[in-house]
């Protein structure tokens, strides 16, 4: 009956909290966390080796000597980027495994809440003839609720995964 749906509806209000929960889990906030100072310390990286760049075409003097310090800023700096670069692409690496355990998780639970409540709105729509008028207006108005909370809580993963990979591609 009618309490039924109730049930179905309640039990996928949770989904957000879920996933928020099981991103905790997997340590998801960290790792971006993570990744985010790793980017800030590429870019400072980068224009820390400018920076001396600069300072050695001011400076002038031998070309010689200017040749060889640059030559191991060149050096020095290139270093610094790759393992910056490589621990980066490690983190990005951590976060997707990361993300496709909580997806996985969710869909696990979520998936058969989602199942059923299109099953009954298939039902619903199979059987809308044999409804009284009542039954019939309690029907639309709750398969017409029950679809808008699907694509809500579809809309709130997709953000939570869009919101995933801007963070990824930084």
């Amino acid at each position: 009956g009618m309490q039924d749906w109730q049930k179905l509806s309640d039990q996928l209000m949770n989904q957000t909290a879920d996933t928020q929960a099981a991103e905790q889990q997997v340590g998801l906030p960290q790792l971006n966390t993570d990744l985010r100072d790793l980017q800030n310390l590429s870019k400072s990286q980068t224009a820390k080796y400018i920076q001396g760049i600069q300072n050695l075409e001011v400076k002038g003097g031998a070309a010689i000597n200017v040749n060889a310090k640059e030559a191991f800023l060149n050096r020095q700096n290139a270093i610094d980027s790759m393992l910056t670069n490589s621990l980066i692409s490690a983190k990005s690496g951590d976060i997707q495994t990361a993300q496709s355990q909580v997806d996985r998780a969710i869909s696990l639970k979520y998936d058969p809440i989602k199942q059923q409540i299109q099953n009954k709105l298939d039902f619903l729509k199979l059987n809308a003839d044999n409804l009284s008028r009542a039954d019939k207006k309690l029907a639309d108005a709750k398969s017409t609720q029950l679809q808008l909370q699907l694509k809500q809580i579809d809309e709130q993963q997709q953000t939570a995964k869009d919101i995933q990979s801007i963070a990824l591609e930084a």
